[in-house]
């Protein structure tokens, strides 16, 4: 009877599932100490982070120059550049990440003080405690998320389902990827942020409290910190309902009326912590509130013309083209708004946030495997997947796709280790590289890597290449009738200046430059010849390059008395954007220029 009994008991799932989410994680620390042990506070990231060590080594925010970023990079090589800060017109210079990230890791951070301190290392914030402590925060977040995780699951699903949601999530998605070959992430953070604040938020409306409150207030500036376009998720806790508040009226009444003390506080905790941004912005910039990223012209919001099929299905980094299991999930919001219409705000502020990340213009969203920025609405995302396999577990459809759902996560592994290895481009896919490569588990082969898309960051281009791969299409001159005496008091040459509409309809094209000069050769160094493209208007580039003769890319005939050199555009935003070129006399003496020809070049083969 004893047995008989014991077989009876109850399977402990939560116990399997705990158990599984520490193995996990286990592995997903393995994966990242498999390859090195990682700088975090790297390349983004280090605009994100810098602001721990100006505090607490410089104790100063404003800064008159670039110095003491340059000598931090140069020491620790963080960056290739140091695209991380701007300029300010009164000459200040601020990062243009903002502050979250840096929030969230000051408790490791002054762990790390102290280690140094006593372990007698530099407190710069850069020296080896700061990088391991600053790993362990990144990893206690990691961890963190998966457990809170389960929590939020646990609201809508049992153990067991949530359970396979978390396996889905891991082994299934580009999370692993992500997590840990990308460990500090801020997608990874946000992550965890959503999935508090949706716990948070249930929390909230099942007690309405001045404690309660202040926590959600907090916990959605941070996210706002962290990322401020994601402050959109927002809308959840503001629109949810339940029945208490059926609708949004009855919520008004309430916080407007008796619960006035509870939204006074939710406010004030989210306006003291958001204060910490806007407190920079002025103390740097001048103004409460700002876009870091105007001085880029590269970068931005397209509101209204969104790469929101690209972002899906390209082949340079289309989600569902590289993660295809969480179509099911969007299929999902169907069946989950279907069965609980009171949260399709959920639904309606996925749609937003996704339109939101589809409408920034660089939507490739830089090094990354699948599309990164989706990330941070996993936690809701796999709710959706949850009432997908609720529908299935019913139907007779489950016989095809649980067998499919099994190959798709198996179809991740695969191309997680294609990324891992490198034969999966972080940036550069295209349809043609990614059908030579499918399968494919050897390095690829130089043949294999022309068919990558072009490297928009590299410097210019050389004839060889150029006569190789691309064909001329138009070419346009422009003459100075008197040549055009550039020297100490006229710095600049006349430009040449065209929409890029007249130049080129493909995503990318050369500019083959010519300038023909008179005079002593000798006159050339000091000279810079540049190439640009503006958006939106010409005081504002993105994509500036300008070299002097000393270029090894550059041909210099000094018989025919010309300079040429190729000028790779970068990716167009606009077909109104302008492409500028011309010369500059940076030192030297005088030179005469006569003529510029420039021809239009176009890639032979589409590599999309």
């Amino acid at each position: 009877m004893p047995k008989f009994q014991s077989f009876l008991h109850p399977f402990p799932w939560k116990k399997l599932s705990l158990t599984l989410i520490v193995v996990i994680f286990a592995y997903l620390v393995s994966r990242i100490f498999s390859f090195q042990v990682p700088v975090v506070y790297s390349w983004d990231l280090f605009g994100s982070y810098v602001y721990l060590p100006m505090i607490f080594d410089k104790h100063q925010l404003a800064f008159t120059d670039l110095s003491y970023f340059e000598a931090i990079n140069q020491q620790h090589q963080l960056t290739d550049t140091l695209y991380q800060f701007v300029q300010n017109p009164d000459g200040t210079v601020m990062t243009k990440y903002t502050l979250g990230w840096s929030v969230l890791m000051l408790p490791f951070y002054l762990l790390a003080e102290l280690w140094a301190w006593l372990g007698g290392y530099p407190t710069d914030g850069f020296s080896y405690p700061y990088k391991m402590m600053i790993i362990y925060g990144n990893l206690l977040y990691g961890l963190l998320s998966l457990l809170l995780l389960r929590k939020l699951l646990l609201k809508f699903f049992s153990e067991k389902l949530g359970l396979v949601l978390i396996l889905i999530l891991v082994f299934g998605t580009n999370y692993l990827f992500t997590q840990s070959s990308m460990l500090g992430s801020t997608h990874l953070i946000e992550f965890f942020l959503v999935t508090c604040m949706l716990l948070q938020t249930f929390r909230f409306y099942e007690k309405i409290t001045v404690a309660n409150g202040a926590l959600l207030g907090a916990i959605l500036a941070l996210i706002f910190l962290v990322r401020p376009p994601d402050l959109v998720f927002a809308l959840i806790p503001v629109f949810w309902v339940n029945e208490q508040f059926p609708g949004f009226k009855s919520k008004l009444k309430f916080f407007f009326g008796s619960g006035r003390k509870v939204l006074i506080f939710t406010l004030l905790a989210f306006l003291l912590l958001a204060f910490l941004q806007f407190g920079y912005w002025k103390l740097t910039a001048g103004s409460w509130l700002i876009d870091s990223y105007a001085n880029n012209a590269g970068e931005g919001f397209d509101w209204f013309h969104p790469y929101i099929w690209e972002v899906l299905f390209s082949f340079r980094k289309g989600w569902l083209l590289y993660t295809p299991i969480m179509a099911f999930a969007l299929i999902g919001f169907f069946f989950w708004v279907r069965k609980d219409p009171s949260q399709r705000i959920i639904a309606l502020t996925f749609l937003l946030f996704f339109y939101i990340i589809s409408s920034w213009t660089t939507w490739w969203y830089a090094s990354s495997f699948s599309q990164r920025a989706v990330i941070e609405a996993y936690p809701i995302l796999l709710i959706a997947m949850g009432y997908f396999l609720l529908f299935l577990r019913d139907s007779k459809l489950k016989l095809v796709f649980y067998p499919l759902l099994f190959v798709l996560v198996l179809f991740n592994l695969f191309q997680t280790y294609q990324a891992d290895k490198g034969i999966i481009h972080n940036h550069r896919m295209t349809k043609a590289y990614y059908l030579s490569v499918f399968g494919q588990t050897t390095p690829p082969t130089p043949k294999q890597m022309d068919l990558l898309y072009f490297d928009e960051n590299r410097p210019f281009i050389g004839q060889d290449e150029l006569e190789r791969d691309f064909r001329e299409t138009k070419t346009f001159y422009k003459h100075f009738k008197p040549a055009f005496k550039l020297n100490a008091e006229t710095l600049y040459s006349p430009t040449f200046d065209m929409e890029v509409d007249k130049l080129s309809q493909k995503e990318y094209f050369i500019v083959h430059a010519t300038w023909t000069y008179e005079g002593d050769t000798s006159a050339l160094p000091g000279k810079v010849f540049y190439a640009s493209l503006f958006h939106g208007n010409k005081t504002n580039p993105y994509g500036w390059l300008g070299k002097g003769i000393e270029n090894p890319l550059w041909v210099h005939n000094k018989e025919k008395k010309t300079i040429c050199f190729g000028y790779i555009s970068p990716h167009i935003r606009s077909r109104d954007d302008i492409l500028r070129l011309g010369a500059w006399c940076q030192a030297g003496t005088e030179v005469k220029l006569k003529s510029l020809m420039v021809e239009v070049y176009e890639p032979i083969v589409e590599k999309k």
